[in-house]
């Protein structure tokens, strides 16, 4: 297993240091699954407050903040980032996409298309009002 140690350029390498290594990773019954990648952080105690909210685990701060990027740069579909993040729906993952600012995934096909919807679904309520309507006054 062997490390690599990554330095972004523009920053000091005393300040932060990046080190990567696969591993296998095993599931219930020890067979192999597939390979992770563990990643260390080296950071300034400083630094370290201002990267998690209070009360977050600075581990699952990383996890989300790369996890984000990745997506903002359409490197991981909302299915991957949900399933890493092991956020169940659509809905929540909607949410935790908006708690970090991140805009939702909306073109103007989705648009046009839920416009469509709505105004089939509107004439479809409209008919059915008129049909209870009609029955009300049949009963009286």
């Amino acid at each position: 297993m062997e490390g690599v140690d990554v330095a972004p350029p523009h920053v000091p390498p005393a300040l932060i240091r990046v080190t990567a290594e696969r591993q296998p990773l095993c599931l219930s019954g020890g067979l192999p699954y597939t390979e992770t990648v563990r990643v260390w952080l080296d950071l300034p105690d400083a630094v370290v407050e201002q990267l998690a909210e209070k009360g977050q685990d600075l581990s699952r701060a990383a996890l989300e903040a790369l996890a984000i990027d990745a997506y903002r740069m359409d490197r991981m579909t909302a299915h991957q980032l949900g399933q890493l993040l092991g956020i169940p729906s659509r809905y929540e993952l909607d949410g935790f996409l908006k708690h970090h600012g991140v805009p939702l995934e909306y073109t103007i096909e989705d648009f046009e298309r839920e416009g469509a919807t709505s105004a089939r679904l509107w004439q479809k309520r409209q008919q059915e009002l008129a049909t209870e309507h009609d029955r009300e006054r049949q009963a009286e």
